[in-house]
């Protein structure tokens, strides 16, 4: 979970809230669920007398998750981005020959 949230964080928040909407989600989510859930599960199986039922609430709860996940967008650079000219090397005063031979060098 730790590696999906170190990708995921950058692309969900900007650089100016990104500590604040990382704080509020590490906090806020194991307050609400992780205060909840035990008692939530534990009136399901008296109400219902079916031992599996907090299973399938956290089950129900997953696929809940889905759609959020499907709408997410997608920030993984594009083909046609790769394309795109690369700006450092001209801005920096090589220029002809000098293009040449670093571009023959390049694998």
């Amino acid at each position: 979970v730790s590696a999906v949230g170190a990708v995921a964080t950058p692309e969900q928040f900007p650089g100016e809230g990104r500590l604040t909407g990382l704080a509020l989600g590490a906090t806020g989510a194991p307050a609400v669920f992780g205060g909840l859930t035990p008692l939530a599960a534990q009136a399901l199986v008296a109400h219902t007398g079916w031992p599996p039922a907090p299973g399938a609430m956290i089950a129900l709860v997953a696929l809940a998750v889905l759609p959020v996940i499907a709408r997410a967008p997608e920030t993984r650079p594009r083909a046609s981005d790769a394309q795109a000219p690369q700006v450092g090397i001209h801005s920096a005063g090589i220029g002809g020959s000098e293009q040449a031979q670093m571009d023959q060098k390049r694998p």
